[in-house]
């Protein structure tokens, strides 16, 4: 009987070999459907979901839940984003996973957009939007502007209603879910893959450069940055880090020096009332509404 003391280990030569074979050997598999994540026709569009409105105090959010969703199309009333809007209130998310694209044709190889937060991110925007504004301004988390000093003038830009501008700050797939399932299907998402993927794509300056585009098409008169990454005390301070949510929230400060901008945790956590900060289930009263505060 052998002993598993006495097995010799490889060398350090020997394992940077095995690692760059396996590399070679992924990248032959995953190439093809690589190339595919970032083709033009694989950009997931931004999408313009209802409207915000003011009533009595406070915010109002009719559902957008489709009561029957037809296959391949959005679970919501999506209406692509034109850029002739006048005025909007944008909800920014990273990029699209999984369930923003055609389920059908993403197993036959095959990348067909659909429209931002498909998944659970959709529906808890859907049922807890006006909660998360409310705690937003609750916590004092807003970064004024000129234009906009304080919750009244916020107020003021927002009636007599808004519509609600829900985009990707990267329109590519940076999850990389539909080239790793060339391997191996369902798979969860690897937030490692994922953020070093935006990362990387971030430092090119047409992605930058697109995402301004287009939020300056859409006129926003309040930008809520709800990428991933976001971390906060408990009385709701920011704790500074090195996240995606930071990453472009300093792009954001830098470009719309005009637009109040707001950061928060990413829908996916909104259904998660003390880590939110505790809001009052009960009510979605402005914060802020007959005493007018500035951030």
């Amino acid at each position: 009987m052998s002993d598993n003391n006495d097995t010799q280990e490889l060398t350090s030569d020997q394992v940077k070999r095995l690692y760059k074979r396996l590399i070679s050997r992924l990248a032959r598999i995953y190439c093809e459907d690589f190339q595919k994540t970032f083709l033009n026709d694989s950009k997931v569009p931004d999408t313009q979901r209802g409207s915000i409105s003011i009533t009595k105090q406070e915010f109002i959010y009719p559902s957008t839940l489709k009561p029957k969703q037809d296959e391949g199309t959005s679970k919501f009333y999506d209406k692509k984003c034109d850029s002739g809007l006048q005025k909007s209130i944008v909800l920014l998310i990273e990029s699209p996973h999984k369930s923003e694209y055609v389920q059908k044709n993403y197993k036959n190889r095959e990348l067909m957009p659909i429209y931002p937060a498909q998944s659970e991110t959709g529906d808890n925007i859907d049922k807890f939007l006006t909660k998360a504004l409310h705690i937003i301004l609750k916590q004092n988390r807003v970064n004024m502007s000129p234009n906009c000093e304080n919750t009244q003038d916020l107020i003021r830009d927002i009636k007599p209603e808004c519509p609600l501008v829900i985009c990707n700050a990267i329109q590519y797939q940076t999850s990389l879910d539909f080239a790793r399932s060339s391997i191996k299907r369902g798979i969860k998402l690897d937030e490692t893959i994922r953020d070093n993927m935006f990362e990387l794509l971030w430092e090119i300056k047409a992605i930058q450069d697109d995402l301004l585009k287009r939020l300056r098409s859409y006129n926003p008169v309040w930008i809520i940055d709800a990428v991933t990454g976001l971390e906060l005390e408990k009385d709701g301070k920011i704790v500074e880090n090195n996240g995606l949510n930071q990453l472009v929230y300093g792009f954001l400060i830098n470009n719309f020096k005009e637009t109040p901008i707001s950061r928060c945790y990413h829908p996916a956590y909104w259904n998660n009332w003390k880590r939110l900060g505790g809001a009052d289930k009960n009510t979605n009263k402005i914060v802020g509404y007959d005493n007018p505060s500035k951030t």
